[in-house]
């Protein structure tokens, strides 16, 4: 393999989070193209969805939490912080939250809903954690003040507001 090669795998796979919002927004694109009928907003919504609940939320929270499992210290390292039992609780979390996606992206609306507000709840918690870490302990390491911040924030954004723009047509097809 060529030195830009492995830069290029290293840089995905050290920002996995990243990497797998970035696919699943692909995909979501790619779908949401080929879209024609009289529910367009309904299915473009479901084009973006079903790749944000599996691919970002579910193989990025498994990813997470086999790191945090497997390789405590080695992603201690990476966020900046000294190695902790705590640790254990944040992989079953995540592997919680992994489940939840994996089932989500073919589940009912209300397990969708369900599976986004679990995730807006610990990574908005985890984002904030991040931001106070920066601030505060001018914590910069890449686990911490690097693109995790942003999927913390962005994946159930996203993830909510497309769930409310399916509300929001649904309720204007009943009117």
């Amino acid at each position: 393999m060529t030195d830009a090669l492995y830069e290029a795998l290293g840089l995905i796979l050290g920002n996995m989070s990243t990497s797998l919002l970035l696919l699943a927004l692909l995909i979501g694109a790619f779908f949401a193209a080929k879209v024609k009928g009289t529910h367009k907003r309904r299915a473009v919504t479901e084009c973006f969805l079903r790749p944000l609940l599996f691919f970002s939320l579910g193989c990025a929270s498994l990813w997470n939490a086999y790191w945090h499992a497997v390789q405590p210290a080695e992603v201690a390292r990476f966020i900046g912080w000294q190695p902790s039992p705590f640790q254990w609780e944040i992989a079953m979390t995540n592997l919680g939250l992994s489940l939840a996606g994996l089932i989500a992206w073919q589940a009912s609306r209300g397990f969708r809903l369900a599976t986004a507000l679990f995730a807006a709840v610990f990574l908005w918690g985890a984002a904030a954690g991040h931001i106070w870490q920066l601030v505060y302990l001018q914590d910069t390491a890449p686990g911490n003040a690097g693109g995790i911040v942003y999927t913390d924030v962005l994946t159930p954004l996203l993830l909510v507001v497309l769930l409310a723009v399916q509300d929001g047509e649904k309720a204007e097809s009943l009117a």
